[in-house]
């Protein structure tokens, strides 16, 4: 979707890490939205408190239904968990 494309990202806020959470699309196509709804992103609630956010509930809603790319595995463990898991393990 963004091989050799210009890629433009439009900062929303800043996450407890540093990591800079935002908008990003190619030709006025919503990446974070058409990742949703292709099954391969998760909608972080804790840091998406936009109204574009609803409708991306929709969409992970419906992906997950269709049994779409993450949702194919019957218990797929979010990024957040997986990371907590890691961090606990070396401790």
């Amino acid at each position: 979707m963004v091989r050799k494309k210009s890629v433009q990202i439009d900062p929303i806020t800043m996450d407890r890490y540093g990591r800079t959470v935002a908008l990003v699309s190619v030709n006025e196509v919503n990446l974070n939205e058409a990742l949703i709804r292709a099954g391969y992103a998760w909608v972080y609630r804790k840091y998406c408190r936009l109204d574009i956010c609803d409708g991306w509930y929709r969409e992970e809603h419906q992906a997950r239904q269709a049994g779409k790319g993450l949702w194919r595995d019957h218990d797929p463990t979010p990024p957040w968990v997986w990371r907590r898991a890691k961090r606990s393990r070396k401790k």
